[in-house]
């Protein structure tokens, strides 16, 4: 969000447009020409898409202020054993990557809730459903306000990584190009 509005500042003209959508339908959209760009998390090797790693985003334990584990400065991923969880939908690659931390620390959890995208999730253990593990930049804003708490993992750190994923050999317009340079300088 922070470099959409920076990008819109100096761009005023541009006609912007932002979705949240899952990888593979991002990666339909960049092959078919529906958009100039995306950004995903866990980019995958495809022969006709080029990937440019933008940032890793360490992860957390995610809890709401009324959890028991707050008290702690860090946790390791043990501690969450049997707990209630809420998780990505199966299909989606950070699901994919919490199950593999989890299963590495031969963790089981009780996932209680599936969703699609980090909103609901955050939601849903702000209202003590459960607790999670996401990228802790996500839920600055929440932890800010009191709503959630992040928790360092001890064994970790784990990271997300993201990149930018462009149609090998298509010709970005202008402000797309410059909207990728501005990305890239982070």
């Amino acid at each position: 969000a922070p470099d959409v509005r920076r990008f819109l500042l100096s761009h005023p003209k541009v006609n912007l447009r932002v979705t949240y959508r899952r990888s593979d339908d991002i990666y339909s959209d960049v092959l078919m020409d529906m958009c100039d760009l995306g950004i995903v998390a866990y980019p995958w090797r495809h022969p006709r898409i080029r990937i440019i790693p933008l940032k890793r985003e360490r992860m957390a334990l995610v809890c709401p202020p009324t959890d028991p584990l707050v008290k702690k400065r860090r946790i390791r991923v043990k501690d969450i054993t049997g707990r209630n969880f809420i998780a990505f939908d199966k299909d989606i690659p950070t699901r994919k990557a919490t199950d593999a931390i989890l299963c590495r620390a031969g963790v089981s959890v009780n996932i209680v809730q599936e969703f699609d995208n980090i909103e609901t999730i955050k939601s849903s253990v702000e209202v003590g459903l459960g607790v999670s593990i996401l990228p802790e930049e996500t839920i600055a804003r929440e932890v800010q306000c009191g709503h959630l708490v992040g928790i360092p993992f001890s064994d970790g750190p784990f990271y997300r990584p993201v990149g930018i994923i462009l149609k090998r050999g298509r010709i970005l317009p202008l402000p797309a190009m410059e909207f990728l340079r501005m990305l890239s300088k982070r």
